[in-house]
């Protein structure tokens, strides 16, 4: 059973060899011809690939990432500061809800609410695994429609919603007297798939493809490969302590608990983390470089739409 886990891995390790290098990455270390390669590969025409090449602002030199950590964490300009706020934060923000106690506990999840059967536990966890992956694929759908920042609160809504029915309903299952009918079971059972759900269509998704769009080039690598430590640790420390946790303020005060940190995620999210949908890699720092504040100002402005019109 472990040994077929192991197939999508080899899979995607035999693809990974064929993946082309980022064109930015070729041009950052002189490799221009190259570059140019990749892009008319990855277009549908030679046409579009020069004029995305052309509208590029592509770096000219690369510094070898000297000086990289003391720019991200020294010495770090406003609107970098910013940047890596929002791309860290997200890959840390997004285990806080605990979706790591409902996949890996799921089987111990659904015994709270009363399903004893192997058979039952099992195709609870298939609908759980097809429920994710439909929503994944709106979600891949929808996110260049609604725009990242509708999805992901949409998402962390759902999320919230679901967490805070979970534990009520685990709550009410706890505290009812042995072998009494009554209709909270279903609605916990109905709370796990809505909340796999909701973290599957925006907080599952769009997290990874957020963190690197906003973090600048020149930092990715570093940056990402913080943000994706700080997540590991989050991950781990959900997984960890999910059962001493349900143990002790009960695993409806756990779930209440995560529904709490969701809150907080979806509060960072709204005033860290401006939209990118639509905008080039290279003009997100210019995103970035006034707070939210400044931001919300310009939205609320009358004059920003007539600004918005006149620029197109």
């Amino acid at each position: 059973m472990f040994g077929i886990s192991a197939l999508p891995s080899a899979v995607f390790a035999v693809g990974a060899v064929f993946l082309p290098e980022s064109p930015r990455w070729l041009v950052m270390h002189g490799r221009v011809d190259e570059a140019l390669d990749v892009l008319q590969q990855l277009c549908a025409t030679g046409d579009e690939a020069q004029v995305l090449w052309s509208e590029a602002a592509l770096p000219e030199e690369w510094s070898g990432g000297l000086g990289v950590w003391r720019e991200m964490f020294l010495y770090p300009t406003p609107p970098v500061r910013r940047m890596l706020v929002a791309g860290m934060g997200v890959l840390f923000v997004q285990h806080l809800s605990g979706i790591n106690g409902v996949q890996l506990y799921s089987a111990r999840v659904f015994k709270a609410v009363g399903i004893a059967s192997t058979n039952e536990i099992l195709a609870a966890n298939i609908g759980m695994g097809l429920a994710k992956t439909v929503f994944i694929l709106t979600a891949i759908l929808l996110v260049d429609r609604v725009g990242r920042r509708g999805l992901y609160l949409s998402s962390l809504a759902g999320v919230i919603v679901s967490l805070s029915c979970l534990g009520l309903s685990l709550t009410v299952i706890e505290h009812s007297k042995p072998n009494q009918d009554v209709p909270w079971p279903r609605a916990a059972i109905a709370s796990v798939f809505t909340f796999v759900a909701s973290f599957s269509i925006g907080l599952g998704p769009i997290t990874g493809a957020y963190s690197s769009e906003v973090i600048p080039l020149r930092l990715r690598a570093q940056g990402v490969g913080v943000g994706v430590a700080f997540n590991r640790v989050a991950n781990a420390t959900v997984a960890l302590t999910f059962i001493s946790l349900s143990n002790a303020i009960t695993m409806g005060g756990a779930f209440f608990l995560f529904g709490f940190l969701s809150v907080g995620a979806a509060t960072f999210f709204y005033f860290f983390c401006p939209e990118t949908q639509g905008r080039p890699l290279e003009e997100i720092e210019e995103v970035f470089r006034h707070g939210w504040r400044e931001r919300r100002h310009n939205v609320l402005s009358p004059f920003h739409v007539f600004k918005h019109t006149e620029t197109r």
